[in-house]
C-alpha cells in the first residue's frame, strides 16, 4: 500500500500545507466522492469544481467522519480552519494528476496503456487473466479511463507488482496528453478507431492524432495493420509499430480465418512459427481483442504454446455490475468476473447505495494472485467490509477458512463452491442484498 506524508504531497504540488493536527497520519487513498471513503484518516479528499458539483461542499461533513487532509481549490471556511489538513491549488484535479505523475516516477517495471474507441477494457482484463498466474499485475478498476480514473489507476502501483496494464480515454482535443504524462507507458495497445466522441474532433484524422499522443514515448505500439489510416499516422510520428493482420507487412500474419461451431480457428505465422489459434468467440469485436491479447503475449515473450492454452479459456466479461430480483425479496448483485481488492471497494459502494435491505451479504471467494501476506490481505479485507456495513460474510475458499478469525461479523465459511451449493438451502436468505463476488 502506498503512503506518504502530506508534506510530501503539498511539496508535490509545489505549494504549502496548512497542517494542523497534531497527530499526522500518512496517506495511503486519494478520493473525491464523499460517499466512497474506506479509511478516513489516511485518505486525501479532492474538492473537485465541475459544471455539475463542488467538492468543497462535503468538506465540514467530512470532517466529522474523521477525514483529516484535503485538497482545495476555495478560501476555507474560517470555523473549519484548524479542525483539518488542508492543501491550497488553483485547480484540484490538476493537482490529483500531479500526485498520480510524481507517484509513478517510482516505478520502472513495464507499463502497457491501452485507448481506442472500443474494447479497451475486454482487452486489459483478458491480459490481465492470461498473465495473472505468472506476473503479479495492477490495473485500472473497470473503466477507469478517463482525467480522474486514470490517476486514481495509476495510484494503485506498488513494488510489488511486476506489470501495469491501464485503460485511457478521451472526449475532446488537448485530453491525452495529461493522461500521457501520468502513465508514461513503455508499450501501447491501440485497438480500434470509431465514432466515439467524434463529433468534438474535427476530423477522423485529427482523432487519431489526439490518441497517438498516448504512445509518443512507447518502445512499442501494438496495432491492427490492416487498420492503415491508424497505421500511416503512427508510423510518421515515429512510433515504432507492432503488427498483428492480413496485411503482409504484418508481423503476426493472419493466414487464415475459419469459424466452426461457437469458435473461431485462425492460422497465424509468428516470425518463421505457424500455429493455429482457437478463439472461444465468432464475433469480430472478440476476434480483434483476442489478437490485440495474443500480439501483446508475443512482444512480452510468450510461446504459441503458453498463448494458444490462455486464448482458448478466454470468457466473456461482465462490464458492469449485474444486479438480478432475489428470492425472499432479496437483492443480487453479481461481480463474480473478477476478485480483487480494488473491484471489491467498487462492488461494497454499489451495494451501500441499495437503502433497502438492513442487511447485506457478502459471498466472497479466495482473493488470489495479489503478492500480499494472507494475514495482511484478508485483515485490509475484514476492515474493508466492517467499514462498509457488510452484516454476514460467506466465505468460500481455504485462505480464508484460514483467517475466519479476523472477521467480527456473522460469517460462515465453505472449503469449496460445491461445499456452499450443497448448503445454500440452509443459509436462510430473505429480505437483503447479496454481494456475489
Amino acid at each position: 500500500m502506498n503512503s506518504y506524508s502530506i508534506k510530501i504531497l503539498a511539496n508535490w504540488l509545489n505549494t504549502e500545507a496548512s497542517i494542523s493536527r497534531p497527530l499526522q497520519t500518512n496517506i495511503s487513498d486519494l478520493v473525491f466522492d464523499s460517499r466512497k471513503i474506506n479509511s478516513p484518516e489516511s485518505s486525501l479528499f479532492f474538492a473537485l469544481v465541475t459544471s455539475r458539483n463542488d467538492g468543497h461542499r462535503f468538506i465540514e461533513t467530512l470532517i466529522k467522519q474523521g477525514v483529516v487532509n484535503f485538497v482545495v481549490q476555495h478560501e476555507i471556511e474560517e470555523h473549519l480552519i484548524g479542525k483539518a489538513n488542508f492543501i491550497r491549488v488553483e485547480n484540484t484535479q490538476k493537482a490529483l494528476q500531479i500526485i498520480a505523475k510524481k507517484h509513478r516516477e517510482a516505478f520502472t517495471y513495464p507499463v502497457v496503456a491501452i485507448t481506442g474507441s472500443n474494447g479497451k477494457t475486454i482487452v486489459k482484463e483478458w491480459a490481465h487473466e492470461a498473465l495473472r498466474s505468472s506476473l503479479n499485475i495492477v490495473r485500472s478498476p473497470k473503466s477507469f479511463n478517463s482525467q480522474i480514473g486514470v490517476p486514481l489507476s495509476v495510484w494503485q502501483m506498488n513494488m510489488e507488482h511486476d506489470i501495469a496494464f491501464f485503460e485511457a480515454g478521451i472526449s475532446a482535443p488537448g485530453e491525452m496528453i495529461a493522461l500521457e504524462q501520468i502513465i508514461r507507458p513503455d508499450i501501447g495497445i491501440f485497438t480500434n478507431i470509431g465514432n466515439a466522441h467524434a463529433e468534438n474532433f474535427k476530423n477522423k484524422e485529427e482523432h487519431i492524432s489526439e490518441k497517438l499522443i498516448l504512445f509518443e514515448n512507447c518502445k512499442a505500439l501494438i496495432c491492427c495493420a490492416d487498420h492503415t489510416e491508424l497505421v500511416l499516422a503512427a508510423q510518421k510520428l515515429g512510433i515504432q509499430c507492432v503488427l498483428w493482420g492480413k496485411n503482409q507487412n504484418a508481423q503476426l500474419h493472419i493466414v487464415s480465418e475459419n469459424s466452426v461451431s461457437n469458435h473461431t480457428h485462425i492460422k497465424l505465422k509468428w516470425k518463421d512459427e505457424d500455429f493455429e489459434l482457437i478463439i472461444p468467440f465468432i464475433d469480430a469485436a472478440s476476434i480483434e481483442n483476442a489478437l490485440h491479447v495474443t500480439m501483446l503475449l508475443l512482444y512480452l515473450g510468450h510461446s504459441p504454446d503458453f498463448i494458444c492454452k490462455q486464448i482458448r479459456q478466454l470468457h466473456p466479461i461482465e462490464m458492469r455490475l449485474e444486479y438480478r430480483k432475489g428470492i425472499q425479496g432479496s437483492t443480487i448483485i453479481n461481480d463474480a468476473w473478477s476478485a480483487d481488492i480494488e473491484s471489491l471497494k467498487i462492488a461494497l459502494d454499489a451495494m451501500q447505495q441499495i437503502q433497502q435491505h438492513a442487511n447485506r451479504t457478502l459471498i466472497l471467494s479466495d482473493i488470489l494472485e495479489t503478492g500480499k501476506p494472507i494475514d495482511v490481505l484478508y485483515k485490509e479485507v475484514a476492515d474493508l467490509i466492517q467499514r462498509k456495513g457488510v452484516t454476514r460474510l460467506i466465505g468460500v475458499g481455504e485462505q480464508l477458512l484460514q483467517v475466519a478469525h479476523f472477521f467480527e461479523i456473522e460469517r460462515q465459511f465453505f472449503p469449496s463452491t460445491e461445499s456452499l451449493i450443497q448448503h445454500l438451502p440452509s443459509l436462510a436468505f430473505k429480505n437483503e442484498c447479496i454481494l456475489l463476488k
